[in-house]
């Protein structure tokens, strides 16, 4: 099998956490990989969106910037669910050969969405209608 989408990136930023972490965290890869996909995701998508915000301040109106934050988490659905649709034997050979990538992959969209649910609600949910 080849590798999975984004092997390189994520085998390197696991292993350069990982070789310096305690012993007793290594024992423990696929919730080590998933909660490391899980915060790095979400720092990542956090600054990117705070980012995007001063950038775009002056050209997208809050409502506009909403809506692009949703279509990003549509997107990133559809990708994976296309993905495992389009390829479902590819998708289980990933998941059973790399259990601790597919962990990995778990924790980042976890990451994402929850970053971009809390960047909507800190930006639009305090309103009254």
């Amino acid at each position: 099998m080849s590798k999975p989408p984004l092997w390189n990136l994520a085998n390197a930023a696991y292993h350069a956490v990982m070789n310096h972490a305690p012993e007793s965290l290594q024992k423990r890869d696929k919730a080590s990989a998933a909660f490391l996909g899980f915060a790095g995701t979400l720092s990542l998508t956090t600054l990117a969106l705070e980012s995007a915000r001063r950038f775009t301040n002056r050209t997208f109106r809050d409502d506009e910037f909403s809506a692009l934050e949703a279509t990003c988490a549509l997107i990133g659905s559809v990708c994976a669910i296309g993905y495992a649709t389009l390829k479902p034997k590819e998708t289980t050979e990933i998941m059973t050969e790399h259990p601790t990538y597919t962990a990995g992959i778990a924790g980042s969209f976890g990451g994402f969405f929850v970053s971009i649910i809390d960047d909507l609600y800190r930006h639009y949910g305090n309103r009254q209608a």
